[in-house]
């Protein structure tokens, strides 16, 4: 039996969506300074999209359907959160809201942080996770991609990401 069979190590499906407008993406500012997409984990029975929808729903107040979410890549985090024996799996899409749905964006004030447009090109200076320059290209030029990244005190220790 292995360490996810017994019990011992978790798997924790979560989503992460950039959202596109215009050559610009919609980034959260975090409360921790750190900026990311928008997303969170799946709740039980929920599909990716699902969440994907929810999730951007929550943190932007954008009402997107679901049919707007394009599945871009995967992401695998083994042992993200170490302390808790959490493995992450992390589904990645884009979305391109149309102008009905960006009239719902709240841009200040949400529990996770602040939303802001940015230029696609000048995502990569901002202050990420290390792991996220590893594919933000991909997300600029909606490539699909898969990749492993293995973080250990916050810092990238292995990886493997690349298009598919």
């Amino acid at each position: 039996m292995n360490s996810y069979e017994s019990g011992t190590q978790k798997v924790i499906p979560a989503v992460l969506v950039y959202v596109k407008s215009q050559g610009q993406v919609l980034m959260l500012h975090r409360k921790d300074g750190i900026w990311n997409g928008l997303g969170g984990k799946c709740d039980l029975n929920e599909s990716i999209y699902d969440t994907a929808q929810r999730e951007v729903l929550e943190e932007s107040g954008l009402k997107i359907d679901v049919n707007a979410f394009r599945f871009l890549g995967f992401l695998q985090f083994p042992n993200f959160k170490a302390q808790q024996n959490e493995d992450w799996l992390v589904s990645v899409f884009i979305a391109h809201p149309d102008a009905k749905a960006l009239k719902d964006l709240k841009m200040s004030g949400g529990p996770e942080g602040d939303l802001r447009w940015v230029p696609a090109p000048e995502i990569s200076k901002l202050k990420t996770w290390p792991g996220d320059r590893l594919f933000l290209d991909y997300i600029e030029k909606e490539v699909p991609f898969a990749g492993t990244i293995w973080y250990q005190d916050g810092q990238v220790v292995r990886h493997r990401v690349a298009k598919i």
